[in-house]
């Protein structure tokens, strides 16, 4: 057989247009590629951008991440060379570094312009001995940072990273959806209570009791194949809480769901425990599901006063209003178990008169609730939580005001009921110089859900603006066409800070900083993004409370009377840090963890670190100290000597230059710093 002519062999062999077209692609991205490994990136401090005293912000840091690993606009203040080499970005939040632990000056915080770190000692004749070297090998620079905040209040650094504005178009979005819902919102069948119920994980974030319960609109059915199936039929009968002591176990039959009072072992109960009751009733999962779509299942809104007692806060006031009627069911005075040290009159309004005329002690009130509670109900109020805990009662089914209507700076900060009163209703609540008025703080959560069920869930959301940053990024993808890693490492149920519709790729509740560092360092080398905070530096200087692994534990600023570090030094030592052995061996072990992110990095991974403030105790005590006036003031404006005027000391006066020193502290604590580098 003759062979084919070589024309047609070239045209049997040769490639189509299309792969012509796509091996000219590939080696034009391969081009580009080695063109990219040739270019260092770097960052650059823009001079022009910090003219006329212009101070670098918590937002100014969060939108120089959100330019290196998502859209956002180019910023005006530092330049990232050759930005398309960096293969990923790493943000640590550490509270605590300061510029004495660097070596520099005091004041240099609180300029505006960024400032050398002084080299190292042993890498240069003039170089320092600190206790984080590691600082002043991987960083040239410092560059001082503002957090949010006003005259005499230090706002949330980390909200304020984490948090980002909407852009423009999607805001213009919103704001659309907004009219249409409010436009309808007149023909729409409107939303049921139970749409704002809290998810069981909604509980955990916001620390509420949490029921034993086994199936519910909070979780699944879960069958216990060694129950007795007697034992069960006679649990389903019940129609209140079986006892404590009933011995029974919680599980279920296949088709009917049992609950129970049943509590954990001593491995997996608190100490305070004891005299806890719980609601429960019994039903299919379908029942259960069903009845959440009723537009009948009774709400009550409830809130309760406390007094200080000498085994701490107690019941002293609860009151009940029922929501459709708007009619008071229940309001009571509670007589306290232990003796009073504290009616906390100024906040709870009362009294020892009004007290001591109380009949009714914590397990009347835990009978009454439940019996109001034998059928499917709604508990409705405002950190409703506390009120819970007051009352030593479980219930599955509970809407909170604090958690529907969300912070304007976002979680984990929660809006106040008197914010809410003012904003939404135009009212001004708990101004009595009396104290609250736990009946009126009810009656506020149910006008808030009536306005939420007429408008919908969008309805007085300032968080609707913003969006966490992981969100963002989520939204845009590499040039490559990849997915976007991204990574949240925190003690303390990071999740907070998200929303439902927000997905981290690698999210972990640590239990100490060298897991959070551990954690991250698995990450930081694959991962687009990744964000973690460390503590212990702050919380060994007396900064902040110790955190716990837990919702509750965010680590918070405290007052102390240990001395502000001094602010007039010129040149920081070592004489001017607290360099107790717990701080010394703190940053030691931090000097290591920071070590340890950098070398987990990839080649030319980013590295930005900020501290968020400076040392808030003299902020803290001066804050104390004004609220403590404030209180004696409303105790003697709610005493029978009103008229009189009132004596106190010069240390519980609150006078002008306390409150010019005030701002002054303030405005010292909101000083921070940033650090930028990358591997290279």
């Amino acid at each position: 057989m003759p062979s084919p002519p070589n024309s047609a062999k070239r045209a049997a062999t040769s490639p189509s247009p299309i792969d012509r077209e796509e091996r000219r692609k590939d080696k034009k991205r391969k081009k580009q590629e080695a063109k990219l490994q040739m270019l260092v990136p770097s960052f650059q401090f823009v001079v022009n951008g910090f003219s006329h005293g212009r101070k670098i912000g918590i937002a100014h840091l969060r939108d120089l991440a959100l330019h290196i690993v998502s859209d956002a606009p180019k910023p005006t203040w530092i330049q990232v060379e050759n930005k398309p080499s960096i293969a990923s970005l790493t943000v640590l939040f550490i509270p605590g570094i300061s510029p004495q632990l660097l070596g520099a000056p005091v004041q240099a915080v609180t300029q505006n312009m960024p400032f050398a770190i002084p080299p190292a000692h042993g890498t240069h004749k003039s170089g320092v001995l600190t206790n984080l070297p590691v600082v002043q090998r991987l960083f040239s620079h410092a560059c001082p940072v503002r957090s949010p905040g006003d005259r005499t209040k230090l706002h949330s650094a980390l909200a304020a990273f984490l948090q980002s504005p909407l852009s423009l178009k999607d805001k213009e979005k919103k704001e659309k959806d907004k009219e249409a819902l409010l436009r309808a919102a007149t023909s729409l069948p409107p939303t049921l209570p139970s749409h704002y119920l809290l998810t069981r994980q909604e509980m955990k974030d916001h620390s509420y009791p949490i029921p034993h319960l086994i199936s519910s609109p909070l979780s699944g059915p879960i069958a216990l194949p060694n129950m007795n199936p007697d034992d069960a039929g006679e649990i389903l009968n019940r129609s209140r809480p079986l006892p404590v002591d009933s011995g029974l176990a919680v599980g279920s039959d296949g088709q009917r769901v049992i609950y129970k009072e049943y509590y954990p072992d001593k491995e997996g109960r608190n100490a305070d425990e004891d005299g806890w009751v719980e609601t429960g009733f019994g039903g299919t999962p379908s029942e259960l599901e069903d009845l959440k779509k009723q537009d009948k299942i009774p709400v009550l809104a409830l809130d309760c006063e406390m007094c200080m007692t000498l085994e701490g806060p107690q019941l002293a006031r609860i009151s009940i209003v029922e929501f459709e009627s708007r009619n008071k069911i229940y309001d009571e005075l509670v007589k306290p178990s232990k003796p009073v040290t504290d009616y906390l009159t100024q906040f709870s309004g009362i009294t020892k008169e009004a007290l001591d005329t109380a009949t009714l002690t914590l397990p009347d009130i835990q009978a009454h609730l439940l019996h109001l509670l034998e059928r499917p109900t709604i508990l409705l109020g405002h950190s409703l939580e506390s009120d819970l805990k007051a009352i030593k009662l479980r219930h599955p089914w509970c809407i909170d005001t604090a958690v529907i209507f969300k912070h304007p700076r976002g979680p984990p900060l929660k809006t106040s009921l008197r914010w809410l009163a003012k904003t939404f209703l135009g009212k001004d609540i708990q101004r009595s110089t009396g104290g609250h008025d736990s009946e009126e703080d009810a009656r506020t959560c149910l006008e808030l859900l009536h306005l939420k069920l007429k408008f919908g869930p969008a309805f007085g959301d300032p968080a609707a603006e913003m969006e966490p940053i992981f969100q963002k990024i989520q939204r845009t993808t590499k040039a490559s066409g990849e997915p976007k890693l991204t990574a949240l490492c925190d003690r303390g149920n990071p999740a907070r800070y998200l929303t439902q519709e927000t997905k981290v790729t690698t999210l972990k509740d640590c239990a100490s900083d060298d897991e959070v560092v551990e954690e991250l360092s698995k990450v930081v080398g694959s991962h687009w993004f990744s964000f973690g905070r460390l503590t212990s530096l702050s919380e060994g200087l007396g900064w902040a409370r110790k955190s716990q692994a837990s919702v509750a534990s965010t680590p918070s600023l405290i007052t102390t009377d240990t001395d502000a570090i001094n602010a007039e030094a010129d040149i920081a030592t070592t004489s001017h840090i607290n360099s107790s052995p717990d701080v010394t061996s703190i940053l030691t072990s931090l000097n290591a963890q920071i070590e340890k992110v950098h070398s987990s990095l990839s080649s030319r991974g980013g590295l930005i670190i900020f501290t968020g403030h400076s040392d808030p105790r003299k902020m803290l005590e001066l804050i104390a100290k004004r609220t403590k006036f404030e209180n004696l003031l409303k105790v003697h404006e709610a005493g029978p000597d009103k008229r009189a005027t009132l004596k106190l000391s010069k240390e519980d006066r609150w006078m002008e230059e306390d409150e010019r020193q005030l701002e002054v502290e303030t405005a010292l604590a909101r000083e921070g710093l940033a650090f930028f580098c990358v591997k290279n």
